[in-house]
Parts: C-alpha cells; structure tokens; sequence
C-alpha cells in the first residue's frame, strides 16, 4: 500500500528524532566518560598534594611513624593504593593497590621542602646557611575506575530507557500534531478543489489561523473562488450587454423608421390642432383642445428625447464660457419658477473658456437642473457651482429633497429608467451622461437622505487636458 504524505512526515519526524538522540548519545558518552576521568584525576591531584604535604618531615627523619593520616587514606573512596619514595627512588612506604593498568588510574605529586622552614634544624637535615626549596621524596597515589565506571554505565542504561520513552511519546505527539494541524487542513484543501471542479462556486474553505501557511493557504484559496465566481459573473453581465447591444442596434433601426412615421403624424396633429383652434368651439371644445395639445406636447417632447438618444450626437466645438452658460441657464429657470426655488451659485470671478459644442453641453446641464427642481419642494434650495483647476472643470449641481436609494442610484443613467412615475421619460439623465461623455468629460451622483449632489467633469480642451491648453487668469 502507497504510504501518504502525512506517514511520510510522520517517518520523518522519527527519524529525526533518533538521528537526534544518537547524537546527543555520543556526545554525552564522548563527554561524559572525559568529565568523569577529569573528576577522579583532580580528586587524586589533591589527596596527592595532601599526602605529601603530611609527609615532609617523616621523608627528611625517614621515619614512617611521622606520617600521621596518610595511611589512612588508602581504602576511602576510590584511593586503592598509595606510595612514597626518597629523592633517591627509594622506597619510603607503601600500602594498598598500587601498579599500572586499565582500571587505575596514578596520580603522583613530589614533596617540596624549603629550608628556610627548618632553620632549627640544619644540621640534621640540610647545610648551615641554606635557603633554597629541594624535592626529598615523591606521593604516588592509585585510585580505583571501578565505581566512576559502575555509575556511568549505570547512568547510561536509563539515558537509553528515557531516549526510547522519549522517542515513543514524541511520535504519538507528533503524530498527533502532523494530523491535527497539516493532514486534515490538506484533506479540507482537497475536498475544496475537488468541489471546486465540479463546479460548486459557493465552496469556502474555514480553518483555524493557528494553522500558519495553510491557514493562509486556505485563505487564497477561498480568495480564488471569489475571483472565479466573479469573473463569472462578469461574463454573464457582458454577455448579457452584448445582447442588450444587438438588441438596441436593432432597436435603433426600429426606431428611426418608427421615429420619421411619428414625425409626420405629429406634424398632421398640429395642423389639425391649428385648425380647430380657429373654430368656435363650446367651452367644453376648448378644455378638450387644451388636452390634446398638452398631451401632443407631451408626445413631441418624448419623441424629441428618444431621437437625441438614437442619434450620435455631432460635435460643434467652439470656444464657450461655462460661466456664462451656467449663469443663462439659471435665469432662464428663475423666470419661470412656478416652485418658487431659490438658486445660490457659486461661480469663479473670471471667465472660463473650454472647447465645447454650446447646444449639447446646455442640454446636459438643463436636464440636470431640471431633475434638481423636479426633486426640491416648493420653496426649495438648489446649489449650482464652478469650480476651475489644473485642467478641469467641477460644476455640481445639488438639490435637498428627499435623495435618491443605493438600488436606484445604480440605474439612474440607464435609459428608460425614471423615479418620477408616468410624468419621467427615463431618457434625460442617459442623454446628459451621453452628451458629457461626447466631450471626454464623465458625469457622477452622490446622494443622501436630504441632500443629491451631480457632479460634472469637463476638460478645458479636448483630449483630456494635455499640456497647452486653455488656462484662466486665476489658474496661473
């Protein structure tokens, strides 16, 4: 049977673990038996230096009764044997264990006089007048490796229990751990793609931010599918465009034709309006004749829109003065302000110039305002505004009526689409978009509860404000 990759990291782990313990094995059978031989030679060193410093005056009287507790030395802890010896390689005394071999270990250590402590007494032992140190004998101590070794070996046998009991319990941690947190995380990983090829776009990944890179991993992965499910999405909002396209191309031909047919049955409707205007009609006539003009009227302005929006828009460009543009339009509404509105402008005190078609850019700003004053109770305030920079133009136009819905806010330019019921061709707000757009220039809503704020951009010349183009006196 195939092993996976969790008894492969699982293999692995163990065999790091022991490869680790055999080292740490050496190493403390290396070091440890180097530590243990340096321990017995420097206890020896001092029963050595110990010994022959008791054992000065009996060298120099060569009398062993003067050797007081160094006998008794032999026989405590590892000591084994011990042996002195005169300046003359003669022996002095001996007692114990004492020779040369793999289990004993020697320690010797030479009995240094100064004279000058023996000023006493030197003419027994030394020539009148000296004052000089002389070695009189030398301390051989013997000392048994036997217990060091018993206690080493002792001391190894449980390093190698506790290193298996070791091994074992770290594999069943290990194992353990290598399951909890990267087996299961990649089987998780794997049951995601594999929804994921069937298709399942909702699939979604959750894991544990303890679980490091996978859990990042897992992250990424849920990243992709959002993207996926995206792009799909996307795809179908294109495709779906394209048919609306195919459709309005076909619509457009449509309505050329259906277009010219209305025209000339709009123009016999005025001629028979004009007629009936010259006869004498009941009063009854009159209100009816008053409807029906009202309602022709209503027919061509519908008509007229639709045409704007079928056709490409030709542009004129010329050089126009926004502020003046602007200026007339607001008169225009203030004379004939049934709603009685107030307007507050906000324009520069210079002029200024841009190269636009006039007739395209004051429809688009007409319709704009329009919609303000269609949006604002009686006695309303609309904010109209100028602002110049670098290379364009910001004009907003903001109305305080009741704001337009997040849902609505998303359709407000698509054509047809109206938030005032029967009396809204849908087409206005599409035209002015089209006719800004016409002049490289783009068009934005931002609304509110209480406040709906357009804003206009428009480029001081054409192209996108390159380098050279008009400045006003204020942008210098």
């Amino acid at each position: 049977m195939k092993m996976g990759v969790g008894g492969r990291l699982i293999l692995l782990f163990l065999g790091c673990q022991a490869l680790l313990l055999l080292m740490l094995g050496y190493v403390y059978f290396k070091m440890g038996r180097q530590m243990l031989d340096a321990e017995l030679l420097e206890k020896g060193r001092a029963l050595a230096q110990y010994a022959a410093a008791g054992s000065e005056y009996a060298l120099l009287s060569w009398n062993k009764g003067l050797l007081g507790g160094v006998e008794e030395v032999v026989g405590r802890g590892d000591v084994v044997g011990v042996r002195i010896t005169g300046k003359e390689g003669s022996l002095f005394f001996q007692k114990g264990l004492v020779g040369t071999g793999d289990g004993l270990l020697m320690v010797s250590e030479d009995v240094v006089v100064n004279q000058s402590d023996y000023i006493g007494e030197e003419g027994l032992f030394f020539a009148p007048g000296g004052d000089r140190q002389e070695v009189v004998g030398r301390v051989e101590m013997f000392l048994s490796k036997e217990r060091l070794s018993r206690a080493f070996f002792t001391t190894s046998a449980y390093l190698v229990f506790f290193s298996f009991l070791v091994l074992a319990v770290s594999a069943a941690v290990g194992a353990y751990f290598i399951n909890r947190f990267f087996i299961q995380p990649l089987e998780r990983l794997h049951y995601g793609v594999s929804r994921l090829a069937r298709g399942e776009l909702e699939t979604r990944i959750d894991m544990d931010p303890g679980q490091g890179e996978l859990y990042f991993l897992a992250m990424g992965f849920n990243t992709m599918v959002e993207s996926v499910r995206e792009q799909m999405r996307q795809r179908g909002e294109m495709a779906t465009r394209l048919a609306q396209k195919r459709n309005l191309a076909i619509l457009g031909e449509l309505s050329a034709m259906l277009l010219h047919e209305v025209g000339n049955t709009l123009n016999r409707f005025n001629v028979i309006r004009y007629r009936l205007a010259q006869e004498m009609l009941s009063e009854e006539g009159v209100t009816a004749l008053e409807d029906f003009s009202r309602e022709l009227g209503s027919l061509e302005r519908f008509t007229r829109n639709v045409s704007f929006f079928a056709k490409k828009p030709e542009m004129k460009l010329r050089s126009a003065d926004l502020k003046d543009l602007i200026q007339g339009i607001i008169s225009s509404f203030t004379l004939m302000n049934p709603k009685e509105i107030v307007f507050q402008q906000s324009l520069p005190q210079h002029p200024c110039p841009a190269m636009i078609d006039e007739d395209l850019m004051r429809h688009a700003l007409l319709n704009l305002v329009k919609n303000a004053i269609d949006a604002s109770d009686k006695g309303g305030l609309i904010e109209v505004s100028l602002e110049s920079l670098n290379n364009v133009y910001k004009i907003r136009v903001c109305d305080h009526g009741h704001g337009i819905s997040d849902k609505d806010k998303q359709r407000l330019f698509t054509p047809f689409f109206s938030t005032k019921g029967p009396l809204g061709t849908g087409l206005g707000l599409a035209i002015s978009k089209s006719f800004i757009e016409a002049h490289g220039g783009n068009i934005s809503v931002e609304s509110e509860p209480g406040m709906t704020t357009f804003t206009v951009t428009v480029y001081k010349i054409p192209g996108g404000g390159q380098d050279g183009g008009w400045r006003s006196p204020g942008d210098a």
